[in-house]
This record gives C-alpha cells, structure tokens and sequence, in this order.
C-alpha cells in the first residue's frame, strides 16, 4: 500500500471513530426507551456524520484517476519514445512514440529485453547504463545506435531515470528516445565544411608571407628545399591554372632579329 492509500485508511478510521464518540454523546440526549430505536438512531446519525467524508474520499479518487489518466495520455501521445522496464530490463511499457521510432508495436515488445533492439557491439554499455540508473544515478542525452525493424540502424539520444516506490526505492527505469538522425546529419555536414575551410585556410597561409625565388631563373624552393618552377609551386597549393604566352619585351629580346626581319 502506498505512503497515500495509508493515510487515507488511518484518517477513515480516525473520523469513524469520531463519529461513533458523537454518536454516544447525543443518542442519551434521545432518551429512546425502546433498543431498536436507539440502534435505528445510532445507525442513522453515524450515517449522517460519515456521509460527507464518504463524499470527499470519492472527489479525491476521481480526481487521483483523472490525473493518473492525463499523465498517461501525455505519455502515450508524447511525439518522443517513452518505454518503461524493470531493474532487469525488462519491458513493461511501451508508447505510441516508441513505435514509430522502431516500428515495433507493444505486443511485440512487451516482456522482451532490449538485446532485439541493440546492435552485439552495444549490449555491454547498455547493461552499464542500466546498472547506474538501479543505483539511482540519472543519466541524459546518451548518444547510441538502435535497430528498427526494417533493420536500418538509428542514431537515438536516451534520457534514464529511475522510477521510485512508495518506500523509496528504486523499482524501475523510464527511458525517453529521439531519433537524432537529421542532427547527426547535420553535424557531418557542418564538420566537413569546416574542413573545407581549414584546408582552403591552411592553403592561404601556405601562399602567404616570404617565398624564396631564385632572382634568376625564378624558381621557388619549397618546404623540403627543393626548387620548382613557380608554375608548380602555385598550382600544388591553390586553384590556380597558368596559361602561357610571351610578353612584347621578351619577344623583342628573345626573338628582336627574326622581328625586325620580318617588319622590313
């Protein structure tokens, strides 16, 4: 019985009690000679006196069941999985979110452990999790990997915490999952532009500050020391593509007589 169920039991007894000590103190003020009158008056008046108790004891458990069945309609509706066990792992409960994120429905899954649903290189870290939340330890957003029914692998954050009786110990584990696949997308792809960037950054810094060249043949010599034509240097370490041609004072040093020639 729970902390709240005892109270409720020990306040009905104590109010009975009351009202059984007002009935003995009123029925003399009666003065009913016959016996069946005064148990048809001790009966009557106790009724009275308890009625209106009965009544609020009736409201709270109304009240206590409609609450009990909005929390459960908040689970059973809530867009994330929310899937109860027991300290051994096994399931007990099983939501509408928990079945589209796996595709298994609960009569499939309750009473089952979680090994269906975790890959063999998984179960050791899941059994762990599973141990530290028996201890009453909560653990939040743990990153893991789940198979769904078609097989296909899902990347899903869990939530545990454990569930506590009346006496206060832990007598079970809830478990919230979100499948985070998109977000793991998504970091990916950030991750890869990000080196994108940090080569195309580490590609600036490498054309960027004092370069060797040779003043005559202009060759660049590189970080291994070696000389190569600056047309290599710069295409190794950029997008740049060189064409090649002949400025007019090059032409006229290189090839001035063939020029000359040709103009008279």
């Amino acid at each position: 019985m729970t902390r709240s169920g005892t109270r409720t039991v020990l306040a009905t007894l104590a109010f009975v009690f009351a009202a059984e000590s007002v009935v003995m103190i009123v029925l003399p003020f009666l003065r009913l000679r016959s016996e069946w009158l005064q148990t048809v008056a001790d009966s009557t008046i106790l009724a009275l006196l308890i009625a209106p108790f009965v009544a609020w004891l009736e409201v709270r458990r109304r009240r206590a069941e409609a609450e009990a069945a909005r929390l459960a309609a908040i689970v059973e509706y809530a867009e994330d999985a929310v899937i109860g066990c027991t300290l051994e792992g096994i399931i007990t409960s099983w939501n509408a979110g928990a079945e589209r994120l796996v595709g298994y429905s609960r009569p499939e899954v309750v009473g089952q452990t979680p090994e269906f649903l975790i890959p063999p290189e998984g179960l050791p870290a899941v059994a762990q999790l599973l141990e530290r939340v028996a201890r009453g330890e909560r653990i939040s957003k743990y990153r893991m990997v789940v198979k769904s029914q078609s097989g296909k692998p899902l990347d899903i954050s869990v939530s545990l915490s454990a569930v506590w009786d009346a006496h206060g110990s832990v007598c079970g584990i809830a478990i919230v999952a979100r499948d985070i696949s998109e977000r793991k997308l998504a970091e990916e792809t950030q991750a890869s532009l990000v080196r994108e960037l940090q080569r195309a950054l580490a590609e600036v810094r490498t054309l960027s500050g004092l370069l060797p060249i040779c003043s005559a043949c202009k060759k660049i010599r590189d970080d291994r020391g070696h000389w190569t034509q600056i047309e290599s240097y710069v295409s190794e370490r950029s997008p740049v593509a060189f064409t090649h041609g002949i400025c007019p004072a090059c032409a006229i040093a290189l090839y001035g007589e063939f020029l000359e020639d040709k103009g008279a």
